[in-house]
This record gives structure tokens, sequence and C-alpha cells, in this order.
């Protein structure tokens, strides 16, 4: 016997509801701009504009092997995550890598950043 009618609803529920997060997903812009900080998933070419067609797999897959001087070409600190760096975030006047390996059973870490200050607070669970 197959799944019952409940089961067929809660199912269908869930459907609608992961493609209603999935067109939410989609419409979000691949970073934000403070006017001190550019938010992204994971890193940005440097000598790319920001709207150049290349950027978004950059923003979004790229892991460098070393921090980027992201000050020196954008004049932006750079905050993302994608490239695990430890248990701790790492924290520089270029850029703030808050992936502490959360996905893979690490520490979640939050930073909350504040108008001139390159230097978040961090929170950990």
């Amino acid at each position: 016997s197959g799944p019952s009618a409940p089961m067929l609803r809660d199912i269908k529920l869930n459907t609608a509801l992961w493609e209603e997060h999935l067109e939410w997903m989609k419409a979000l812009p691949l970073y934000f701009d403070d006017g001190e900080r550019l938010f992204v998933h994971s890193c940005v070419h440097m000598e790319l504009p920001l709207d150049h067609e290349r950027q978004r797999q950059i923003m979004l897959w790229v892991r460098p092997k070393t921090p980027p001087p992201y000050q020196q070409y954008i004049k932006r600190q750079v905050v993302h995550g994608h490239t695990p760096c430890g248990d701790f975030p790492r924290i520089s006047p270029d850029e703030v890598n808050l992936d502490t390996g959360c996905g893979k059973g690490g520490i979640l870490s939050v930073g909350k950043f504040e108008p001139g200050n390159n230097y978040p607070t961090i929170k950990q669970f």
C-alpha cells in the first residue's frame, strides 16, 4: 500500500513550502554592501566589477587559498563563509571569514558589525 492521505497532504505542503523558499532564495542579491563591508557567500574577484558575469560563480563557490587584499582593490572588508577556517572566525582589516564548520558538525559563529569597526562582536553556539 502507498502513503496515507494525511502523509500525501504533508508532502504536498512541504513541497509547496520548499518551492516558495527556493523562489525567495533565487530573488536574493548575491552580495550586500553596507558602505564599509561587502557581505558575500564565498569571495569576490577583486579585479572584476561586481556586476561582471563571472562574479556570480566566484561569489558562490570559489575558495581562495589565502585571503586576498580586498581593501587595496575594492576598499571594503569582505565578510564571507564557505571555507571553514577553524574554531574561531578569521578576522583582519581585509576580511572576516565566519565559517567555523557548522555545516559539518563544527561551531556556528555569528558576527555583529558596528559602523566604523572592522572587528565584529562574535557569538558562538
